[in-house]
This record gives structure tokens, sequence and C-alpha cells, in this order.
């Protein structure tokens, strides 16, 4: 094994450093050059070459794009749905193919020869109407507080039917005509007092 020899001599040596900063800077000055260029070509794209891909996309691919967004849309729906259900089916133990069904139905145009008193409480967040049934589904008895506004009111999902309804506690603005459906339903409404 070769021995090492370490050197005594401790003088400070001096280099020439302008070689060295002149060919830093020649270097640096290169690459902005270069990136300077491929600014340039990228401006020159934006300005040119972007819209007129963009006037031929939408000539060429325009209803196929459309027809890709709805689709994609769609599976999205399917998806959340599919989450939806099997949320529900966790804490209820209902089938979630059952529950899924249920939440494509809701999603389906009213049926303009639906009777008030069929239409479920309206739930305009899916996300929460799926733990309001999962609610719902577990409790022996069910009370529902709501303005009268809402009586009637259809949204685009719903989480419960008035058949798994005990009570409806409501203002006095209610109508009779709704307040007769309801109870012809066999929905107890209960109208609270204001506080003086």
């Amino acid at each position: 094994m070769p021995s090492i020899r370490y050197s005594k001599e401790r003088r400070i040596v001096l280099l020439d450093q302008q070689p060295l900063r002149e060919e830093a800077g020649g270097e640096a000055k290169r690459i902005m050059r270069e990136v300077n260029e491929h600014a340039e070509m990228l401006a020159e794209f934006d300005r040119t070459m972007r819209p007129a891909y963009e006037r031929w996309e939408a000539e060429n691919l325009g209803p196929l794009l459309e027809e890709e967004r709805r689709l994609h849309a769609k599976i999205a729906d399917l998806e959340h749905r599919i989450d939806l259900a099997d949320f529900e089916s966790y804490f209820t133990g209902r089938d979630p193919f059952e529950i899924f069904e249920e939440t494509g139905q809701e999603s389906e145009p009213e049926d303009a020869n639906e009777n008030p008193e069929d239409k479920a409480p309206p739930e305009p967040d899916p996300d929460e109407a799926a733990v309001k049934r999962a609610m719902v589904a577990c409790a022996n008895f069910v009370v529902v507080v709501a303005d009268s506004s809402k009586v009637g009111r259809e949204e685009f999902v719903s989480f419960a039917g008035l058949d798994a309804l005990d009570v409806l506690v409501t203002d006095s603005e209610i109508s009779e005509k709704d307040r007769s459906a309801l109870t012809d339903a066999g929905l107890e409404v209960v109208v609270a007092q204001g506080v003086p």
C-alpha cells in the first residue's frame, strides 16, 4: 500500500480569476440568449399557431370534444352515485343496488301529475341527503323541522319518503291545503308558535 505524503507548504496561491469570470459570464450570456429566443418562439406560438389550432380543433373535433365532456360528466355522476350508495349501505345495511337506483330516479324530471303529498322532503346537497337517509333508516321516530316554504317544493334529491316520517314541525305560514294533505298522508303536523 503506497504511503501518503502530506505537504507542509502553507503559502496562499493566488489565481487570476479573470479568465474564469469571462468564461462563466460568456456561458451565462449564451444561456440568456437561448431563453430569450425560446420566449419569443412561445410568444409567437401563442399569437399565431395556438389560435389557428384552436379554430381547427373546434371545426373538426368540436362535436367529439363536446361528447367527450358530456361522457366525463356522466361518468363522474355515476361514480358519485356509487359512492353515495356505498356510504348509505354501510350505515343502513340496505342493498347498495337499490339505493343506486333510487338516486338515479331522483335525477329524472319530475312528473307533472305527481301529488304534492307524495313529495319527499327536499335536500339540495346529495352528500347531505345520503347522511340524512342513513339517519332516517336507523331512527325509530323521525321529526322533520322545516319552514313552510319547503312544503311541496321539489329539489334534485330527497332524503326520505313521507311514509318514513312521523312529525313535521313548521311555521304558521303553511297553507291549510298542504297541512290537510300531509295529515291525510299520515304525518302529524305541528305548527310552532312565535316567541313574543
